[in-house]
């Protein structure tokens, strides 16, 4: 049977499915099948995932992590390391739970803030680890602390929540808090930062929550009172004024339980649930998604009574007395629990047989009433506990044959063959990878087009051109992006007609240009900023010329091109750069002469070019010197001089280079060693050192014998001796390493004992 379905699946999609591979090798078959141990998510065979472990007493959810407490009193924790939120002793990333170490009393509540983490133990003394910039720790130092550390002056806790950098505890009926104060979080009545406890300005109280710079709090005659941050309307009370002396919210009575988020808050009162505060991605839960945010309470559509909640950064969740989750907000990734990744303005059941809930910034993780744990949501440093991830900050294998010629793109990459073939990988629901499917895909599959010379990848399209200079397109083109007059997605490829054979092609965000035999350019697409350079900024879904001047002021002819997000430039026959289109950030690197340019300019001060690249909004030359200057968008250190300030003209940012390879906010090039450096956006590790840090200058890597690199929206891949690789952000399966995060609920495996 095993093999029948393989068959089936490998006639469905043109290639084979190893049941030993990672996830997104193929499709499901046209009946939903797949081979043993896998099962059909999104018309794709995944590893069926496995049933977590049913040992867990109590769970929390940070930023980037998560952690848990098992029924010997051992606490575990796996996600996001970087500070030492896991407790282990070191700052390394865990795909699966380990234990925190050095705790040597029984743990019976655990609670996760965006870097730090803490724990109450058995005669409610609290225990804390991780970042400790603000006091957060409690133990009276602005230290880090990989392993727990006692936080000091505690009374004997009885709940534990954790803001962004400060920490909150419920002694007695009173309140303790600690850390970061700018906002009055500690609702002492200061904005005095303090590492060691303080009480808050508040008694009888029953229940807890704190998010971000806010707390709430539930007191015995039902009223509910916050303190903290109020730049959204957190406090509740209409007037959006930080407040560090703890108030009531008016408008709510009877109030049994509160949660908050990042920008607000939900409680169950006597009159149902009611939520204030921002609500851009439906977070208010009344079934209205506008972004308008409520300074006082409203109601939501809850129909039943929850009994406990929970709030993550922009969404809700909460249970009912009979186990029942329902959920809403921001449901992005996954994280709400119903395989869907729009906002949920309206609450939603979306779980059964809960008993506990950790939401964490953009993932949320329940603890079910069989004691196991699940988690869903946004898992880029392996905080659902599955074992994989979505970022890598470091060079990650990938099996391709020699000869390859690498181009990532947008969330996808593509990679022409030596027998002029393609094959392209990553996300695909667009048809960006010219499968015929819309299947996202964690390994390489073949593009249905042969004789391939050249191709390039848009932010959702592709265009390649073949033996004898034609030109095809496919993907995403509600803009015109394809060139073919259409405005339907196209999983094949499209072809795009042309005056004459093409001899280079380039895509941007929603456009795309091609320089012909004769040196003229030819653009199609998305215009709004000029950048199919006209002189117009009317979009066109059919190839339009470039305007290349007339007369004495014609330029020379194009040799190549390049498209970034709304700009695109060509260098010229001799050896200067023109660009058009958009120019708010310097793009055309004129010193900001104007927001757009419809026709085509020459850069000053800029020659000897060899060759020019463009995404983004930033562009970078490499000159006959073997320097690289760029200008352009800057802000997170993408022209790499070692500041974020925009450069509205070219600037000197390396030398000694012989390839460059710009991405939308990152850069790399190859110097003449067969080092290779790289700069820029990190927060997806596509810089590569091994760390999510942003460079504003040059780095370099521990890659050596670089020959070939190439860079997209948040990936980069390179063939050094090591062979090819590839780093960032690996969701979708842009890196081709098999990893898809498919929106599944995921069971942890944490050791029981």
């Amino acid at each position: 049977m095993k093999a029948r379905i393989a068959a089936l699946v490998a006639l469905a999609c043109s290639c084979t499915l190893d049941v030993g591979t990672p996830p997104g090798l193929a499709a499901c078959d046209p009946s939903g099948n797949c081979p043993d141990s896998f099962t059909c998510v999104e018309d794709t065979c995944v590893p069926e995932q496995p049933t977590g472990s049913t040992c867990a007493i109590a769970i929390g959810a940070g930023e980037e992590h998560s952690c848990a407490v098992r029924s010997d009193g051992t606490a575990w924790c796996w996600g996001k390391n970087d500070h030492g939120q896991l407790g282990d002793g070191t700052t390394i990333d865990r795909l699966e739970p380990v234990q925190v170490a050095g705790l040597t009393v029984k743990i019976t509540a655990i609670a996760a803030g965006s870097l730090h983490t803490c724990a109450l133990d058995t005669s409610g003394g609290v225990w804390c680890w991780g970042q400790n910039s603000h006091g957060e720790l409690g133990d009276g130092t602005m230290t880090d602390a990989r392993m727990p550390v006692p936080a000091m002056n505690v009374g004997s806790a009885s709940q534990l929540t954790l803001g962004y950098e400060h920490t909150c505890v419920v002694v007695g009926d009173g309140v303790e808090c600690w850390g970061y104060n700018g906002a009055g979080e500690l609702g002492d009545n200061t904005t005095t930062t303090r590492g060691l406890a303080m009480p808050a300005m508040i008694t009888g109280v029953v229940e807890l929550s704190t998010a971000d710079e806010t707390s709430c709090a539930v007191r015995t005659d039902g009223s509910v009172w916050c303190w903290g941050e109020d730049i959204n309307g957190e406090l509740g009370d209409g007037l959006k004024k930080n407040d560090g002396m703890p108030k009531p919210i008016a408008s709510i009575a009877g109030a049994t339980h509160v949660a908050m988020t990042e920008q607000g808050g939900c409680a169950q009162t006597g009159s149902g649930v009611a939520c204030w505060g921002a609500d851009g991605n439906g977070q208010l839960g009344d079934g209205v998604d506008d972004g308008a945010g409520q300074l006082t309470p409203v109601l939501t559509s809850v129909p039943v009574t929850l009994v406990k909640m929970m709030g993550g950064d922009q969404h809700v969740c909460g249970i009912t007395g009979s186990g029942d989750m329902w959920c809403w907000g921001n449901g992005y990734n996954g994280r709400l629990f119903d395989q869907d990744d729009g906002d949920h303005p309206a609450p939603t059941k979306v779980y059964a047989n809960v008993a506990g809930i950790a939401a964490g910034g953009q993932h949320t993780c329940v603890l079910t009433t069989s004691n196991a744990i699940d988690c869903d949501g946004y898992n880029s440093h392996g905080q659902l506990g599955d074992g994989m991830r979505t970022t890598q900050p470091t060079p990650q294998t990938l099996a391709l044959p020699s000869g390859a010629v690498l181009q990532p793109s947008g969330d996808y990459t593509c990679a022409i063959m030596g027998d002029a073939s393609a094959q392209c990988w990553g996300w695909n629901q667009n048809g960006e990878l010219g499968d015929g499917t819309f299947t996202s895909r964690g390994t390489p599959a073949p593009v249905s087009l042969l004789g391939i010379q050249q191709i390039d990848g848009g932010y959702d399209f592709a265009c390649a051109i073949v033996t004898g200079g034609a030109v095809y397109c496919w993907g995403y083109d509600e803009q015109g992006s394809l060139g073919v007059n259409s405005d339907y997605d196209a999983p094949l490829p499209q072809h795009v007609a042309l005056p004459m054979p093409a001899k280079k092609i380039s895509a941007g965000r929603a456009h795309a240009c091609a320089v012909l035999m004769d040196g003229s350019l030819r653009c199609w697409g998305y215009n709004s900023d000029a950048e199919l350079g006209d002189g117009t900024t009317d979009g066109t879904s059919t190839p339009i010329a470039v305007d290349m001047g007339s007369g004495s002021d014609i330029l020379p002819a194009a040799t190549d091109v390049t498209c970034g997000y709304d700009q695109t430039c060509a260098l010229l026959a001799d050896s200067t750069v023109a660009c058009w289109g958009a120019n708010y950030s310097g793009e055309l690197g004129d010193g900001y002469n104007e927001d757009i340019l419809e026709t085509p300019q020459v850069v000053p001060a800029l020659a000897n070019v060899q060759a020019v690249y463009s995404q983004g909004g930033t562009n970078c030359a490499l000159l006959a010197d073997h320097t690289v200057w760029c200008w352009g968008y800057n802000g997170e250190g993408e022209v790499g001089v070692g500041n974020t300030n925009g450069q509205g003209v070219p600037v000197q940012a390396l030398d000694n280079v012989t390839q460059l390879a710009v991405g939308d906010s990152e850069a790399c090039a190859i110097e003449q060693d067969g080092s290779l450096w790289c700069w820029g956006d990190n927060s997806v590790g596509e810089i590569g050192d091994g760390t999510y840090d942003e460079r504003d200058a040059p780095v370099k890597l521990g890659l050596t014998g670089v020959t070939n690199v190439a860079a997209s929206d948040t990936h980069v891949c390179a063939l050094s001796s090591a062979g090819y690789q590839c780093w960032g952000f690996d969701q979708w399966g842009q890196l081709g390493d098999g990893v898809v995060d498919y929106l599944a609920v995921r069971g942890v495996n944490l050791p029981c004992p």
